[in-house]
This record gives C-alpha cells, sequence and structure tokens, in this order.
C-alpha cells in the first residue's frame, strides 16, 4: 500500500521509476559494471530506446570547446543519434542546447533528484529537456547534489552510451 502511494505521488509529480527488473529500464544500462537498482525518469520515457552518444567535459571550456561542443552535438543529432551529457555548466550545456536546437533528442543524467536543479542557471534548460527529451537520476525527489554523486553519476552516463566524447577535460576530471 505504501509502495503504491509512493509511485502515484511520484507520478503526480511526472517521475517514473523502474527498477532493474521493470522493462522499461534500459537495457543497455544494465550492462555496466555496477547498474542502478532503479532509476528515476523525467521526460520522453520512450527515448531511452535511442541509440545516444555521450558529449562531456569540463565546466570551465574555452570558446573553442564550447564551438566544438555544439557542432559535434549538431552533427550527430542530423545523422540520427541522442545526445547524453550530465547538466553541468560548460560544455554538457553547450551539448544539451545544441541538440535541442537541431530538433535532436537529448538526456541528462544528474546527480540529485528530479525535483532540484543544478546548477542553478540550467533551471530553464532542465524543463526544456524535460519537455522535449528526458532527464535520468538514479537519486530520489528531495536528495541534493554532493560531490561525491557526480562520478556515480558519470557511469550512468557512459552506460546508457555507445560512445563518449570528451571535450577539454583536465587530468582529475570527472569526464575521465
Amino acid at each position: 500500500l505504501l509502495l503504491k502511494k509512493w509511485i502515484r505521488d511520484l507520478e503526480s509529480r511526472g517521475i517514473f521509476y523502474y527498477s532493474i527488473d521493470d522493462s522499461n529500464y534500459p537495457h543497455i544500462l544494465k550492462n555496466i559494471p555496477d547498474p542502478p537498482l532503479g532509476i528515476y525518469v523525467k521526460g520522453k520515457v520512450s527515448a531511452l530506446d535511442k541509440r545516444f552518444l555521450a558529449i562531456v567535459g569540463t565546466r570551465r571550456c574555452s570558446e573553442y570547446g564550447r564551438r566544438a561542443a555544439r557542432k559535434l552535438a549538431e552533427e550527430l543529432s542530423y545523422k540520427g543519434f541522442g545526445i547524453i551529457s550530465g547538466l553541468a555548466q560548460g560544455i554538457d550545456t553547450e551539448a544539451h542546447k545544441a541538440t535541442i536546437e537541431a530538433e535532436g533528442m537529448t538526456a541528462a543524467v544528474v546527480a540529485h533528484g528530479l525535483d532540484l536543479c543544478y546548477p542553478a542557471s540550467n533551471e530553464k534548460l532542465m524543463d526544456t529537456i524535460e519537455e522535449k527529451g528526458v532527464i535520468v537520476s538514479e537519486h530520489p525527489p528531495g536528495r541534493k547534489p554532493i560531490p561525491g554523486l557526480f562520478p556515480a553519476r558519470n557511469r550512468i552516463i557512459s552506460g546508457l552510451s555507445e560512445g563518449v566524447i570528451i571535450i577539454e577535460a583536465g587530468e582529475k576530471s570527472g569526464a575521465l
């Protein structure tokens, strides 16, 4: 009874939960060494069946890095790939925006609950991704982002992707 109420509450906020045994759980994600036991999804759930390539990189990117991320996201979108990233500032933001502008499918994997937005400056972008793409997290609503959650988020980005393109990442970057 409590579980059904919890699921109804999530769905009333546009959030869906899929356990690893659910038919809606992305098959490709089951193939990573440490798949999440469940994921929370907001937006176009069916988008998770698409072929994705990840574009990730530094938050403090150069103008060249911004242009490279945008060009790659745009071109790969035109070729039919979905673009997945982590909704962080810098390269991630540019990849998501360029994909949306190219009318492609974008997915954001976040390191917090889907009722929050981090960074706050990407709130409008997160709303657009929810409307036109899909947002994924392994964390329940209310979970705030803390530094240790970002490496775990990155395994989901790579796990949902057929390949990862890293743009301007330093030696200690989480993207690596």
